[in-house]
Formats: structure tokens, sequence, C-alpha cells
């Protein structure tokens, strides 16, 4: 019984965790695009 439901709990889980996951990288690039924007305007003005 008790390994049927941590199965289910595992699955659902894993798929949130995935999905963090995917959030987290395309957040990351995000930033990483506007780090490299600003770090250009800094050089630039210095």
């Amino acid at each position: 019984m008790a390994g049927k439901n941590d199965q289910n709990f595992n699955q659902s889980t894993l798929e949130e965790w995935k999905l963090k996951m995917f959030l987290d990288i395309a957040g990351m690039r995000d930033m990483d695009g506007h780090t490299k924007e600003r770090k250009k305007k800094v050089q630039e003005e210095q």
C-alpha cells in the first residue's frame, strides 16, 4: 500500500522538479542576456 503511494508522490514531485528546473534555466538565460547588455554599457561608459 505505502509503496504505491510513494510512487505516485515521487512522480508528481519529479514533474514539479522538472518544471522548476526548466523555469530556472529559462530565467537564468534571460538574466544572462540582461547582464551581458549591462556589462557592455558599463564598459563603453568607462
